[in-house]
């Protein structure tokens, strides 16, 4: 029996053993299954979301910057760790977009720089502008500050038509009103019929218009106007704000260029109308300064001349009553002469006033010699005509004191003609009115004639002349055949007036390169040198740059020994 109970115990026991096992099998399925969804809530709920929030890490790590980050409504640390990630996608984009705007910015700092004048820059600005703020069209109104109105100076996309216009006063329209109140305007929802963007495939009209006042310090230099089919965002917005105050340096800088040339333009202008001026009166108080000197020596010559003419009245009136006729002749011609010396210091006191009105002496100097001239030299070749009639004589009624009396006064009245004529000769050539006939002249013509001319003088100082020509001259040469017989006659005279013993030596030859050179000529031209040469009294060195001006002579004393007026050389050199 006692096997029996333990069998039935063992028995007992083998099912509780196979029922725990069986629980402990379902607590191990059911365990198993807790810790498995256990898992998979885990996996859903953090694992997924740190997924999601790694791969819009890696994306914004790529620059991509326009991923939306999910779970910021979380309070677990997958919200914080979405927050965070929010954060620095908006900070990424506010980088992103400050970079662009300073990029941008510079870009166009860049191009502005090349430009010179506020015509382009106008156009250069709007171009560079509009295409970086997505705007199809623009347009730039500069400020006119002395029209008082803002006139199209540039446009982007822009096609010009009839009704639309193109300049603005202050308030006109929405560019004129963003210029009166300083401050950007910005139109949403434009109308259907508002102005289009035309192009060669259609047209399409914007939907947000933008006006932005281009101010400097507060000063208005122009008014911007962009269009665009969607909406401006706020970093075109932060572009337009962060571009414009360079821009409107740079405009102001070119517009001070401009003024800044305009006044040196202006100012060099002046300067050499004022240095021309300058010139020009100095030229004109030199001419009048030898114009008044010249005419003081003419006046005292003529004072000489009407003296000595006074004097020979005087002793003709004292001659015999046989000789009444032709006193009353000479009488008559002494009143002329009086009436010629009142005509002089009538002359000299309008030279005087001549030296105190500076801008009508050569209307005074042309004046005075043609009355000089009409005045003096008629009567002059009358009395020249009767004083020889009288030297020579004819009817024998004269002894031989008034025949030399006779002779002294046609002399004096020939000196005079000379005078006469020589001033002219040089006032026609200081005014630039002595004309030059050019033609082919024989050498040997002029040798002839000089030879013919100064022979007898030669004879008469007993002085010998000789006329050197150079083998080297040619035959024919072309030149002013009278000016060059002057200029002749006045260096020969001189040389025979101032010789009295020795020799007078006329060379003719081909100018050599010294010569050439100081008459500023190529060194291959042909030019004849005349040189003078003599044994006289010689010119001292200090007195060789004045001697070839009007009136004056080696013999410069009251004594005048050598007589002359001192024009000779003067007229010559001026020939």
């Amino acid at each position: 029996s006692e096997i029996r109970t333990l069998l039935a115990e063992r028995e007992e026991m083998s099912k509780w053993i196979d029922r725990a096992q069986k629980v402990s099998l379902l607590l191990l399925v059911i365990g198993f299954a807790v810790i498995v969804g256990t898992l998979w809530m885990i996996a859903r709920v953090v694992v997924a979301p740190i997924n999601s929030l790694t791969g819009k890490m890696t994306r914004l790590a790529d620059d991509d910057l326009e991923v939306e980050i999910g779970g910021l409504e979380r309070g677990d640390e997958i919200g914080a760790i979405a927050r965070a990630l929010e954060v620095f996608r908006r900070n990424s984009v506010a980088s992103r977009d400050a970079n662009w705007i300073k990029l941008s910015v510079g870009e166009v700092g860049a191009e502005l720089q090349a430009m010179q004048e506020a015509e382009t820059y106008g156009q250069a600005l709007v171009s560079q502008i509009a295409p970086r703020i997505d705007a199809p069209i623009g347009v730039f109104f500069l400020w006119d500050e002395d029209e008082q109105e803002l006139r199209l100076q540039g446009s982007y996309g822009f096609q010009r038509r009839k009704h639309l216009g193109l300049r603005y006063a202050m308030g006109d329209g929405l560019i004129g009103q963003a210029a009166l109140e300083r401050k950007r305007i910005s139109v949403q929802q434009v109308p259907d019929d508002f102005f289009g963007v035309h192009s060669a495939l259609g047209e399409a009209q914007p939907r947000q218009l933008v006006a932005v006042p281009l101010l400097l310090q507060g000063r208005l230099l122009g008014v911007l106007e962009f269009g665009t089919f969607g909406q401006f965002t706020h970093t075109q917005e932060a572009f337009l704000d962060a571009v414009l105050p360079q821009a409107a340096l740079g405009l102001e800088n070119i517009r001070a260029s401009e003024r800044t040339r305009t006044l040196l333009e202006r100012t060099r202008a002046q300067a050499e109308e004022l240095q021309r001026s300058q010139v020009a009166l100095q030229a004109q108080e030199e001419e009048l300064r030898a114009t008044n000197e010249e005419l003081q020596g003419k006046t005292v010559e003529l004072e000489e001349q009407a003296q000595r003419l006074s004097a020979s009245e005087e002793e003709l009136r004292v001659q015999a009553e046989e000789l009444q006729a032709s006193n009353e002749e000479l009488r008559q011609k002494t009143e002329v002469l009086n009436e010629q010396k009142d005509v002089l210091q009538v002359l000299q006191r309008e030279t005087e006033f001549k030296a105190q009105e500076l801008a009508r002496a050569s209307q005074y100097k042309t004046d005075f010699l043609a009355n000089m001239s009409h005045e003096l030299r008629t009567p002059l070749n009358s009395l020249l005509i009767l004083s020889k009639e009288l030297a020579e004589n004819e009817s024998g009624h004269l002894d031989v004191e008034e025949v030399e009396a006779a002779a002294v006064i046609h002399d004096s009245g020939s000196n005079l003609l000379r005078l006469i004529n020589d001033i002219l000769d040089l006032s026609k050539i200081e005014a630039g009115k002595m004309d030059v006939h050019r033609e082919e002249v024989r050498i040997e013509g002029v040798t002839r004639e000089v030879l013919r001319h100064f022979r007898h003088m030669a004879v008469e100082n007993r002085l010998e002349f000789a006329i050197d020509l150079d083998p080297s001259v040619p035959e024919v040469l072309v030149t002013d055949r009278s000016k060059l017989q002057q200029v002749l006659n006045n260096l020969l005279g001189n040389a025979f007036k101032f010789t009295r013993e020795g020799k007078v030596t006329l060379r003719l030859a081909l100018a050599d390169h010294a010569m050439l050179t100081r008459i500023g000529v190529a060194a291959g031209e042909q030019y004849m040198a005349l040189s003078v040469q003599d044994t006289g009294i010689g010119i001292p060195p200090e007195r060789l740059d004045s001697i070839f001006e009007a009136f004056e002579q080696v013999d410069s004393s009251t004594s005048r020994h050598y007589g002359g007026s001192g024009l000779g050389l003067a007229i010559a050199r001026r020939l």
